[in-house]
């Protein structure tokens, strides 16, 4: 499994540049803590950090030119380590774990991390908070567990799962390097919710048998309750925990009647809910406003994915409505 890259990731969030590990590890344990960092040669050593925590996730980036050691205290996330280039040992409990091209490590909550880098080990980590994943769960079972997540430490990478979540955690990544302003609470919201989706259905746990049985498909009524509920909330997050809350059914049921009914997701749905708005405020604006601003107010941060989307969706580019609308308003 190669993973193409467009620059070095997470790199608006440095925090180590530099030769000297004694740097590498005070940064280090300015976040972490209890760390430690031992490295075979010292006078050739260089590396690469970065870093960036959300509510529920955390991403990092490291590179170093010699082989390393690193120590961490126990935390509360499930991390899953992704070789970029080279190879890696990481000791869980008392199973050594090969991080490669074909496999990935998965790195258990409440235990300390044992990192053994080869020489020239490029990696992308993600973290995904214990806490969030078992509420995912619970939406995702209808119902809370009847016991404690617990992952496999061994993650294949040609498993197709492993790839959905490989490309998210990329999209994620890169769509947090991307822009220079802060992204909509209720964007970034959705991401974690669907990073926690695919890290659960990606990473094999004892649960994981559960999410593979078909479950008795929702009455219709439900569906057109949730399709209600995101017309009257369109500017609000759209999360599991809501779907069950509003249905009683696991999200999982819920998905799948929006699929057999509608051809669509929640989410999509959402979406073109979000779309409609646009639109809308695009007929109605003043002579102040901008296409920019009305799309991130209606949570599409990305300008460039949004006007492709828009124009697939109404045949026209937002720049024309806005105009089109300022003209049959008198509007200069």
């Amino acid at each position: 499994m190669k993973i193409d890259l467009l620059g070095e990731p997470l790199d608006r969030f440095p925090m180590v540049r530099g030769s000297n590990p004694t740097d590498f590890e005070s940064a280090l344990k300015s976040v972490f803590g209890d760390a430690s960092v031992e490295v075979s040669d010292r006078d050739g050593f260089r590396a690469r950090l970065n870093f960036v925590r959300l509510s529920d996730i955390e991403m990092a980036y490291s590179w170093a030119t010699v082989p390393s050691r690193l120590r961490l205290p126990p935390d509360d996330f499930v991390g899953l380590q992704l070789a970029l280039s080279g190879s890696a040992i990481t000791m869980v409990g008392n199973r050594r774990v090969v991080t490669n091209a074909r496999q990935s490590c998965i790195c258990p909550p409440g235990q300390g991390r044992d990192y053994q880098f080869d020489a020239e080990f490029e990696q992308l980590f993600l973290g995904v908070r214990l806490s969030a994943l078992e509420r995912t769960l619970a939406g995702l079972l209808g119902g809370k567990p009847n016991a404690p997540l617990a992952f496999e430490p061994v993650a294949d990478n040609d498993y197709p799962h492993s790839e959905n979540l490989r490309q998210l955690t990329l999209f994620f990544g890169g769509t947090l390097n991307a822009t220079k302003v802060s992204l909509p609470s209720q964007y970034l919201a959705e991401l974690e919710q669907a990073t926690a989706v695919a890290f659960l259905h990606a990473c094999k746990h004892n649960f994981s048998s559960y999410l593979g049985v078909a479950e008795k498909d929702a009455a219709s009524r439900h569906v057109k309750l949730v399709e209600e509920y995101i017309a009257a909330n369109w500017n609000e997050s759209l999360t599991i925990e809501k779907l069950v809350e509003l249905t009683g059914m696991s999200a999982r049921t819920v998905f799948k009647a929006f699929q057999r009914t509608r051809g669509y997701s929640p989410m999509a749905f959402a979406k073109r809910v979000r779309m409609e708005r646009v639109r809308q405020l695009l007929l109605e604006a003043g002579g102040d406003a901008s296409v920019g601003a009305i799309a991130v107010q209606c949570g599409f941060p990305h300008l460039g994915h949004f006007a492709k989307d828009y124009r697939k969706t109404f045949g026209e580019n937002p720049s024309d409505t806005l105009a089109r609308g300022r003209r049959f308003r008198g509007v200069r």
